[in-house]
């Protein structure tokens, strides 16, 4: 049992900070004590967790290998969304129709894959609340209604260990029913959710690599590319926007969320080399769908 005091002062230039994420750091849970708990608690469950094993179907080896292949494709998630790690170059500015593109190079770290990256970031307002929208995404049943990568898949879940108390923070082997393409790859997906916010990430993997991480191999070998949702609650009940419609709005729909949506993808396999156009236009193709899918599905225009 741990005491913890701190005070502690936050200065940021409001006119940098988009009009959405205001109320969220006016009320503390952007940079307050509620969100630094939050991540104490997050990695106190972490480092518990890795000392006993979970599953008794896999050895602990093979989980602690698994948590921390999980932990390092959320990593990439939070990077390839906030660009504060590596050298990320711009390469599309966020507008109102197209997301965020930024590129960076990979030379020798071998838990990604070499050559050039790009990433895609868009962020929505929905007006949903943030529980209710990470119960939709966390739900194998429904993931077909927004995942583009798995449209036409049913998901199995295969293996899932807990991270702590909060029975929908956990990590899990999914796999894909219905698509061919995925017939010897595996989905790894990692889930937290608390107060401040939720995230969902997860990456396709091989089956022969995940089985050999399952039986106690290192798991920092295994390059991946990480995809996911980052969902954070809207501090201000009257954000409404007046064109803004939701058939579930008098059911408890009152509040609103920020929906952030990353993909991650090989640009080319030669660092050296540019990204090309097409690739430029999957990625926006990819965002476009998954944003419209996710509207459809909740009925929020």
């Amino acid at each position: 049992m741990s005491n913890v005091t701190w005070i502690e002062h936050t200065e940021y230039n409001e006119n940098l900070v988009h009009e959405w994420y205001r109320s969220l750091i006016k009320a503390g849970m952007a940079f307050g004590a509620q969100r630094w708990i939050a991540s104490l608690q997050r990695q106190h469950h972490f480092l518990k967790m890795m000392k006993s094993a979970v599953d008794p179907t896999v050895e602990l080896s093979g989980e602690r290998g698994i948590r921390k292949m999980a932990q390092r494709m959320t990593d990439m998630f939070c990077t390839g969304v906030c660009g504060t790690k590596h050298n990320w170059e711009l390469i599309q500015p966020a507008t109102n129709e197209n997301p965020k593109l930024m590129m960076r190079t990979n030379v020798s770290d071998p838990s990604e894959y070499v050559g050039v990256i790009l990433s895609a970031t868009k962020t929505i307002w929905l007006p949903t609340q943030q529980q209710t929208l990470f119960k939709f995404f966390n739900n194998e049943q429904t993931r077909s209604q927004w995942d583009v990568l798995y449209n036409n898949s049913t998901m199995e879940r295969m293996i899932q260990f807990s991270k702590g108390q909060n029975i929908d923070s956990n990590i899990s082997i999914y796999f894909a029913h219905g698509d061919e393409s995925c017939a010897s790859r595996v989905i790894l997906q990692d889930t937290c959710t608390d107060e401040s916010g939720s995230i969902l990430v997860y990456a396709t993997i091989g089956s022969q690599e995940m089985d050999k991480v399952i039986d106690g191999g290192d798991s920092s070998w295994v390059a991946l590319f990480s995809n996911g949702i980052a969902i954070a609650p809207d501090c201000n009940r009257n954000l409404l926007a007046a064109n803004d419609t939701c058939e579930e709005m008098d059911n408890g729909f009152e509040d609103g969320s920020m929906v952030t949506i990353n993909f991650q993808m090989m640009g080319n396999m030669l660092p050296d080399t540019t990204l090309s156009m097409e690739l430029v236009k999957q990625a926006n193709g990819l965002i476009s769908h998954t944003v419209h899918k996710i509207k459809s599905a909740l009925k929020c225009w």
